[in-house]
């Protein structure tokens, strides 16, 4: 079961990677509308 064991572990890091650009997609969308909303005071 070596073949088995192997695509599990690189299962768990696709999820896990999956998961890390998930989280920096939110914190950059966060970062995008604080900067929009910082901007649109000048308009």
């Amino acid at each position: 079961g070596q073949g088995k064991e192997s695509a599990r572990q690189f299962l768990k890091e696709k999820k896990n990677s999956a998961l890390r650009g998930e989280i920096e997609r939110k914190i950059r969308d966060k970062l995008g509308f604080s900067e929009k909303r910082g901007s649109s005071g000048f308009h």
